[in-house]
């Protein structure tokens, strides 16, 4: 999630990934609200999918669509320019399986409410802020 309104100037790296997991795939859900300026205001969202290609999703504008992402850990890159600033992004990442799993219902994963992730930026950071983050989510409900 992005401060909103968001600041100019942004350049915010982040990596997110839920470790020691039967995690296959994240649900990535937006907000309504979301809505960033289109063509000088960017979100990327990339990984590496269950097949081992790079997979790469941009928005901006309004244009925030959902969809399954197929790994267990994403890169986010958010930039803005030094112009106009609007509400932001705000999502949702729910574990879930991949939509042609081979799992009988019996058979999958079980995930809680603890393994859905709202992901936030640092918020009240403006004007030419470069941040670089690393965030991973355990399931506790995992022994090694």
């Amino acid at each position: 999630e992005s401060s909103h309104n968001y600041c100019e100037n942004l350049n915010v790296s982040q990596h997110y990934s839920w470790t020691n997991s039967t995690v296959e795939a994240l649900e990535i859900v937006f907000d309504g609200q979301s809505n960033i300026e289109s063509y000088y205001d960017s979100l990327t969202i990339s990984y590496t999918d269950a097949s081992g290609y790079y997979q790469s999703k941009q928005f901006s504008g309004s244009a925030f669509s959902s969809f399954v992402l197929e790994a267990n850990e994403f890169d986010l890159v958010f930039t803005s320019d030094s112009s106009i600033e609007y509400w932001g992004y705000s999502f949702t990442a729910t574990p879930t399986a991949l939509p042609c799993s081979d799992f009988s219902q019996d058979q999958g994963a079980t995930y809680t409410t603890s393994d859905v992730q709202t992901i936030e930026s640092a918020h009240d950071y403006c004007d030419n802020l470069d941040i670089s983050q690393h965030y991973s989510f355990t399931d506790p409900s995992v022994t090694s």
